[in-house]
C-alpha cells in the first residue's frame, strides 16, 4: 500500500465539502491516508476514535456520500480514482473483492453502487432499530416476543417489505445529519452577522453583510477554530492603532480577517490607547460612546504628532 495519498482540489474546494464540519473534513482526510489502492477501509471505527471524531462526523459523510457503507462494515472512498492515480507497477488491488464487485466506476471518476443495499447503520448506537415490539434486522422483520398480534404484525414479514422499512430509517438517520449540520450553519451565520456589525459599529463604517468575500474571510477563520471574542480583540487592537492614522484606510474586512489575521490577534498592544472591554460581540457601543472613542483616538494621534 502507498505511503503517499492525493486529493483533487474539485473535491476537498467545493461548497458542499467546506460546508461540513472540520471535524468530518478531518475524518475524510485521514479515513483517506489509510485507505488501501482502491480506496477501502475496514477499520472506520477505529480511526474515528483515534482522532476523536464522532459518530456524528461519520454520519455527514455517508449522508453527503463521501465514503460509501457496506454491510460488512468495511468502506469506500467515493471519490477515490477522482483523488488518485496509482501506477500499475505499484498497485495492490484490495483484499475486499465482494464489495468491490458491488460499485461500478462513473465516467468522472467516481464510485457508485451498482444497486443500492439496505446497509444498516453500524455508527448507530443500537444495534438494531426497534418499532414498538418489533425488531428491524438487516434483512427481515421479526418479533421479540409472541405478542405479535398485539403490534398488528404477522410473525414473519415478506423481505421486500422489511427492505422498505430499513431504507425509511436510513432516511430519517440521513436527514437528522443533515439537519444537525445546518443548524450548526445557520449559528455561524449569525455570529458573522454580529462581527461585521462590531466593526461597522467600531470604525462608523457600513460593510454589506452579504459581501461573499467579507463573509468568506470571517468563515474561514471561524472555522480554523478562532472564537467572537477572537475578532473583538483584532478589531480593538487595530482600531487603537490605526484610527486617525494614515493606516485607518485598512479598517476593513479584507485586511482583518484575512490571512494576517493571527498575526493581528497575537500582536502587543503597542499604542497607550485603552479600548472600552465589551462582551463577545456585545454589548456593542452606544453611538454617543463610539463617537468619543474615535474622537479621542483621533485626538491622542494630533497630539502625539504636534
Amino acid at each position: 500500500m502507498a505511503e503517499r495519498r492525493m486529493f483533487a482540489k474539485t473535491i476537498v474546494d467545493s461548497d458542499a465539502f467546506m460546508d461540513m464540519p472540520l471535524s468530518s473534513q478531518a475524518l475524510y482526510f485521514h479515513l483517506s491516508m489509510r485507505a488501501d489502492d482502491d480506496g477501502f477501509i475496514n477499520n472506520p471505527r477505529k480511526i474515528l476514535k483515534m482522532i476523536g471524531a464522532s459518530d456524528d462526523d461519520m454520519k455527514i459523510l455517508i449522508a453527503k456520500k463521501y465514503v460509501l457503507l457496506f454491510e460488512s462494515g468495511v468502506i469506500a472512498i467515493k471519490h477515490w480514482k477522482i483523488n488518485n492515480y496509482i501506477q500499475k507497477d505499484r498497485y495492490k488491488e484490495t483484499v475486499y473483492i465482494k464489495e468491490k464487485s458491488a460499485l461500478k466506476l462513473k465516467e468522472n471518476g467516481a464510485y457508485t453502487l451498482e444497486k443500492e443495499p439496505c446497509i444498516q447503520n453500524v455508527y448507530s448506537l443500537d444495534t438494531q432499530y426497534s418499532i414498538g415490539k418489533v425488531s428491524i434486522g438487516n434483512n427481515y422483520i421479526y418479533s421479540r416476543d409472541k405478542g405479535t398480534e398485539e403490534a398488528g404484525l404477522p410473525e414473519e414479514m415478506p423481505k421486500n417489505t422489511a427492505e422498505d422499512t430499513c431504507k425509511q430509517a436510513e432516511t430519517v438517520r440521513t436527514k437528522d445529519a443533515v439537519t444537525l449540520n445546518e443548524t450548526k450553519r445557520e449559528k455561524e451565520e449569525m455570529l458573522i452577522d454580529k462581527i461585521i456589525d462590531y466593526l461597522n459599529k467600531m470604525t462608523n463604517s457600513k460593510y454589506s453583510k452579504k459581501t461573499v468575500e467579507t463573509r468568506s474571510k470571517i468563515r474561514a477563520r471561524l472555522r480554523e477554530g478562532y472564537t467572537a471574542h477572537d475578532f473583538k480583540n483584532v478589531i480593538d487592537k487595530k482600531c487603537a492603532q490605526w484610527i486617525g492614522t494614515e493606516f485607518e484606510q485598512y479598517l476593513r474586512p479584507k485586511t482583518l480577517f484575512g490571512n494576517k489575521f493571527e498575526d493581528y490577534l497575537n500582536a502587543k498592544q503597542t499604542s497607550k490607547r485603552i479600548m472600552p472591554v465589551y462582551s463577545e460581540m456585545g454589548p456593542e457601543p452606544s453611538e454617543k460612546e463610539r463617537e468619543e472613542i474615535l474622537n479621542m483616538l483621533k485626538k491622542e494621534f494630533k497630539e502625539g504628532n504636534g
